[in-house]
Formats: structure tokens, C-alpha cells, sequence
């Protein structure tokens, strides 16, 4: 019996041949972006040569008035005292120099500076108070602010009654005095104190201002505990500097300086307190080293 066959293969579709002469389908065509108009860098050229001509002429006005200002000494015994100042620069101090402060990062400086302070607490040359939101009053006993300007005082005291109101536990007591001189004991019983001494005593932009900065700092020494009780100088201080050019521009205009804001900014302030006998703990330097912050104890019993 013959076999059966297998069914034909399927036709494949036929598809029309191309024409000849018919090329193949051309690929989709992409416009490209249209071009953003050049802009012209002349003006931007313009403008560049113009700050850098004004900048030219600064620079050269600034070296020409330096050069011919006097220096200034840096030693306080050769240098005018001009602290009375302070008494008619008090109300608009603040004012004045809030924005220069702001710049440099000093804020931060007098927050460190103030969050120091605990236990019985003496600020010395305390100015208009600009260290007074910074403190931390659970941790003071109490706080006694000294300046020798009545006027700069009585701005110092405003300053920590707004920041500390009266309800505060802790008693913020003025005295308007040379801080070189004797100072108060803390404001307790002697017999409960240690022999009548602070445990912090802090200080900022003081040492400039006043005519025998050794003096004053030696007084600050006899007015704190000792280190073994954890006593305590913090100084937050403006001097001159690392480099020799940037001292050569500070001596040109301390005198201005000075007249105008009382303080010799030229004054080594590591010479000073090394000069005081204070034992030096920790130097700190900002600013191209005009900024110093320095602590230090009192020397050695039979020391200076």
C-alpha cells in the first residue's frame, strides 16, 4: 500500500521586488538645534579691565599713603594714652564696629571666650559688654564686670540686663575702675571664697588699650585662683601679627588708630603677658596672627 505524502511546505508571503532604480528607504532625518546667537565678550572684557584698573589704582593710592604715614612704636611706654576716648565713643561703639566684628568671625571668638566662664567670674576691661550674650549663667556664681570708662559701663550693664534679666539668680555687679588697680573680691563671705579669688577672669581687646598692659595683667593674675584650683586668665586679644609686612601696615596706622578708637592694635601680645610672669597654658592665632587667644595661671608661688 503506498504511503500517503507529506503536505507541501507553506508558501512564504511574496513581497513586490522594488522597482529598479528605487533606492532604499532614506533614514528619519534629525533637525539639529537651532544655534544660540554668540553672545559678544566684550563687555564682560570691558568690565574685567576696568576692576582690575580700579583695583590697580587702590593698591596704588593704599602703598603711597602707607609709605609715607610715620610708624608707630610698639612698645605701650612709647605710646600716647588715648582711653579717654571711650567715654564719647560708648553710645555708637557697637554701631561702629558690629560689621568689621561680623567679618573676622569674632563672634565666635567672644562665644568661646564667654562659654569659659563659670563659678565666680571677673571680666575686666569689659567695654560695652559685647561678650554679655554669650555667657552661660547656670554655670556662674556670680559676675563682676570692670571697665575704667563710666560711660562704656553703663552701656555694659544695659547689655546684661537685656541679655540676663533681673530675674536671673546671679547678680551682675558693675565697678568703673583701672583694672590695674587692687580689685574686689567676689561678692561672698570671704570665708567661703578661696582667699577672695575668682575662678575665671576673662578679658578681650584689653590689653590694647591700656597705658601698663603688664601691670594690668599681673593685677588679673593676683585676682584669680591658682591653677592646682582651677583657675583660670582668658585673653582675647589684637596685636601684631606673624608676618613682617603685615606689622609694617599696622605700625603706619596705629596713630590713626589709636586717636580714633583708643587702642594700639602694634602691641606684642606674647611679649606682654610672658613679660607679666602669667604661665601660659594655651596660644591660639587668627587673622594672620593679630588675633590672639591666650590662656593663662597665675605664676608659681614665689614667682613674679
Amino acid at each position: 500500500m503506498p504511503q500517503p505524502q507529506p503536505p507541501p511546505p507553506p508558501l512564504l508571503p511574496q513581497f513586490p521586488r522594488p522597482r529598479r532604480g528605487a533606492g532604499a528607504q532614506s533614514p528619519l532625518r534629525i533637525r539639529p538645534p537651532p544655534q544660540r546667537p554668540t553672545r559678544s565678550k566684550t563687555p564682560l572684557i570691558l568690565a574685567a579691565g576696568v576692576a582690575a584698573y580700579g583695583l590697580s589704582l587702590y593698591t596704588t593710592y593704599l602703598y603711597t599713603t602707607l609709605k609715607d604715614l610715620p610708624l608707630a612704636p610698639s612698645s605701650p611706654h612709647l605710646q600716647p594714652n588715648h582711653a579717654k576716648v571711650y567715654n564719647a565713643l560708648a553710645n555708637e561703639y557697637d554701631t561702629n564696629i558690629w560689621f568689621s566684628e561680623l567679618t573676622m568671625g569674632l563672634p565666635l571668638l567672644r562665644r568661646a571666650l564667654a562659654r569659659r566662664a563659670h563659678g565666680h567670674v571677673l571680666e575686666a576691661s569689659v567695654g560695652t559688654g559685647r561678650n554679655a550674650a554669650y555667657y552661660d549663667m547656670r554655670k556662674c556664681t556670680s559676675v563682676t564686670i570692670v571697665d575704667s570708662s563710666r560711660e562704656m559701663l553703663e552701656v555694659a550693664r544695659a547689655a546684661f540686663a537685656a541679655k540676663h534679666p533681673a530675674s536671673s539668680e546671679v547678680r551682675v555687679r558693675c565697678v568703673q575702675m583701672d583694672a590695674a588697680a587692687p580689685l574686689p573680691p567676689p561678692p561672698i563671705p570671704p570665708t567661703l571664697s578661696s582667699e577672695g579669688k575668682y575662678d575665671v577672669v576673662i578679658q578681650s581687646m584689653g590689653i590694647c588699650s591700656h597705658e601698663d598692659p603688664v601691670a594690668l595683667l599681673r593685677n588679673l593674675g593676683r585676682a584669680v585662683k591658682g591653677e592646682s584650683e582651677g583657675g583660670r586668665i582668658i585673653l582675647l586679644e589684637h596685636g601684631r601679627s606673624r608676618f613682617d609686612w603685615v606689622n609694617g601696615v599696622l605700625d603706619r596706622l596705629a596713630w590713626g588708630h589709636a586717636r580714633r578708637w583708643g587702642c594700639w592694635w602694634n602691641r606684642d601680645v606674647g611679649e606682654l603677658v610672658e613679660r607679666s610672669g602669667l604661665r601660659v597654658l594655651e596660644v591660639k592665632r587668627y587673622h594672620f596672627g593679630t588675633t590672639w587667644w591666650v590662656v593663662a595661671v597665675p605664676p608659681d608661688k614665689g614667682g613674679k
